[in-house]
């Protein structure tokens, strides 16, 4: 692993989660330690990344808001008509439309007449 592939690998690293025991973080990690300049970004992303965590903790959330949030919540509904269409591409597959009584014959008349 190249210091290149190891800074995309270490973007994504969350100390203190499972990544710790990751043999791709694992890898990474000790390729920071190997390269000094791979090293020193990762210190000052790890502190930009606390830095952000911290100010995230300290906004006050609004009294309600969880409640406020489901109020609204309104799922879409798909209605996906997909009986008719399975039908259709069944029975054209399985019987040509002249055997199904579909389709008219060449004088205008239907199969039943």
């Amino acid at each position: 692993m190249d210091s290149r592939q190891a800074k995309e690998i270490l973007m994504r690293y969350r100390p203190g989660t499972t990544d710790d025991g990751d043999p791709e973080f694992t890898e990474a990690l000790e390729q920071a330690k190997r390269d000094r300049e791979l090293g020193r970004w990762f210190e000052q992303h790890r502190a930009f990344q606390s830095t952000v965590a911290d100010r995230f903790k300290g906004i006050a959330v609004p009294q309600h808001l969880r409640e406020k949030i489901l109020a609204e919540y309104n799922p879409a509904r798909i209605i996906v008509a997909w009986f008719t269409s399975s039908y259709r591409r069944a029975r054209t597959k399985v019987l040509p439309p002249s055997e199904t009584g579909w389709s008219e014959t060449r004088s205008g008349a239907t199969p039943w007449t």
